[in-house]
Parts: C-alpha cells; structure tokens; sequence
C-alpha cells in the first residue's frame, strides 16, 4: 500500500484527479479503476483509454497501454523475491483467499509454490520487457532501490507530479519509516522488507530452476 499512498498524497499536491482501485470505497465511484484479472485485460484497456488526464494506478499486471500517450512509473522486483513474498502473503494475509486453499498452499510448501506459480509471474515480466523497458515514457524504478536508498528512489518516483522540493522532502521523510526493516512484523502485510529473501526460504535446487527460467529477465534487470 505503499505505493498507493505516495501515489495518493502526491496527486493531492499536484491537483490531479487519481483513479486507483484503493479507491473503492470513495464516494465518488469515477475515480474507483478495476484492478483486473488474466482474463480481463481488454475490459481494463478499455477503461485506462477511457481517461483522459490524471493518474491511474497502481496497475498490477501488465497492461499493454499506447506508451507514447502517459508516462509510466514501471516499479519491479526481483521475481525470485517476488514469489517468495507471495508464497506468505497468500498463504497467512492477503484478503479474498478461503481458507481451504489457504490450507492447501501451505501443505506443498514453498518450493512447490513458486514454482507452480513462475509461469504466471514469467509471462508478467516478459511483457514488462518486451513492451515497457526502454520505451522513454517509462521510468524503471526497483523495490531494492526504494528500500536501500529510498530518498533518491522517491524523487524517482514523484518526478511526473513536478511537486516542489520542501513538498518532496516533507512526503520523503513522512513516509520513509515505511521500509525500514526495522518495522517489519512476521504475519503481517510487511512481513519481510530486506531484499534477498527468497536465499533465506528456498531450496538451492528451486533456486537454480527459478535462475534458469528468469535467466535472461534477471539479466536485464541487473539481478545477476
């Protein structure tokens, strides 16, 4: 939620007109963005195109959207972190999961896990690749940075709103508690912040399937 929220205050500051799916619960139900699934990616393009100004996010797959028309803040992760994460959100915080499912995530374990679900998160971060990165309407941001330098990341990632510098520094310092590992809380939405988790939780053999598969995403990404 992070995101959202820096999102939320910057776009405040700019006077821009912010459309999110954290904003369900608004009163004014114009600026509520359906997040979407795999199978509704036509339906949510429709919607983004439908907007004409302000500033929509966060998406959180990737939809494949006229790049020349917006300017796109791009923020990844290192997918082997990514999946980690996953494993632990699904199976202990993330809302929406019965718990039979739940139940049944956890009796295969977290190996299992990331890789059943590596084809869906390759097949995200191929697109992020192919139709995102190097495209100079996309500014790339990394959830490393934010955590192990996240003054320089944050003016990152508020460029677009052209916010003043004391308006930049006074978000950055109210905010910045939120990825100190210091605060990290086990079965909690921020269980773990520091980067390079999955080293912690996976088996070196899964580690070694996840390296061949992403190989090349890992690469481009400076993962490697």
């Amino acid at each position: 939620m992070l995101l959202h929220r820096i999102t939320l205050e910057a776009c405040a500051l700019a006077q821009l007109k912010y459309y999110s799916p954290n904003n369900k619960e608004l009163s004014d139900s114009l600026l509520y963005f359906q997040d979407f699934k795999v199978n509704c990616c036509q339906s949510a393009l429709a919607d983004f195109n439908y907007i004409d100004t302000g500033c929509i996010g966060p998406i959180r797959r990737p939809l494949e959207i006229d790049l020349d028309s917006c300017f796109v803040n791009l923020h990844l992760r290192d997918p082997r972190d990514g999946l980690n994460s996953m494993f632990f959100s699904w199976t202990k915080t993330h809302g929406g999961i019965k718990k039979s499912i739940r139940d049944e995530w956890l009796s295969w374990g977290i190996d299992k896990f990331v890789i059943s679900f590596s084809d869906d998160y390759f097949e995200r971060y191929e697109k992020y690749l192919n139709h995102f990165i190097g495209h100079p309407g996309v500014n790339l941001l990394k959830y490393e940075d934010m955590v192990d330098n996240f003054d320089s990341w944050f003016t990152s990632f508020v460029q677009p709103f052209q916010l003043s510098s004391e308006d930049i520094n006074g978000l950055s310092k109210q905010l910045s508690d939120q990825v100190d590992p210091k605060n990290a809380k086990p079965n909690t939405h921020i269980r773990k912040i520091t980067p390079g988790d999955f080293r912690n939780n996976l088996k070196p053999e899964t580690i070694d399937t996840l390296n061949q598969k992403f190989g090349h995403i890992l690469s481009a990404l400076d993962y490697l």
